[in-house]
């Protein structure tokens, strides 16, 4: 998989709050080392300042690291609400797990992709014509508070046993805000980050608009398709 899964690490924070923690740390060593007499009014002071800079720090960074679980929870809330439900049926002695994605929350999802369904051990598969159903499928692109969107999946092997093997499924969709998610069975949504543009992916990209004939026209020459 090429997309991030894993949020930028915010380095401009990080740094920030590691330079004041040092920066009061050392105000703090340097008290302790240059008050020769600690008994005076003044070095107290210093010792003072330096330990209230260096609770300053500590709790602002607790802050921080606060602000960004609290958001990162806000985000995920959402992200949890478009809930699987795996049912395992056996027609003609075949197993057949149904999968039913159910929006539980007050906004739309959209662009929902089933990844993969596994049986057990053994990988599911689909048929051409359920393929096709699922993708022209009007829930799978926006999906309604309060809907389900299915999806039908086929063990493939038919000697698998019949014994109630463990189901789970992996998908993928955007969530009403736009954020788009990873999900595996009930565990914890990941967010999914968007690749960031090269600059010679848009090189390749402008050569290859440049490359229409004639002179990189975005009309169709009538000579080559009439």
């Amino acid at each position: 998989m090429t997309d991030k899964l894993v949020p930028p690490y915010n380095r401009r924070h990080a740094a920030a709050v590691a330079g004041t923690t040092a920066g009061a740390a050392l105000a703090i060593i340097a008290a302790w080392q240059l008050g020769a007499d600690m008994g005076t009014f003044p070095s107290w002071l210093t010792l003072l300042a330096a330990v209230g800079a260096f609770a300053s720090v500590f709790l602002a960074w607790r802050t921080l690291v606060a602000n960004r679980e609290n958001r990162h929870e806000d985000e995920v809330l959402l992200a949890r609400l478009l809930t699987p439900r795996l049912v395992t049926s056996y027609p003609d002695d075949r197993i057949v797990v149904t999968v039913t994605l159910r929006n539980a929350s007050h906004l739309p999802f959209h662009q929902i992709v089933i990844e993969g369904v596994t049986y057990g051990d053994t990988g599911c598969q689909q048929t051409e014509s359920q393929r096709q159903h699922e993708r022209a499928a009007p829930e799978r692109m926006y999906l309604p508070a309060g809907k389900d969107f299915d999806s039908v999946w086929v063990v493939p092997d038919p000697n698998t046993p019949f014994d109630d093997q463990d189901t789970q499924v992996l998908f993928r969709y955007l969530d009403g805000n736009g954020r788009r998610w990873r999900r595996y069975t009930f565990t914890e949504p990941e967010r999914i980050w968007p690749k960031p543009s090269s600059t010679d992916d848009k090189e390749h990209f402008n050569t290859a608009m440049r490359a229409r004939k004639p002179d990189g026209s975005s009309v169709l020459d009538p000579r080559i398709w009439h």
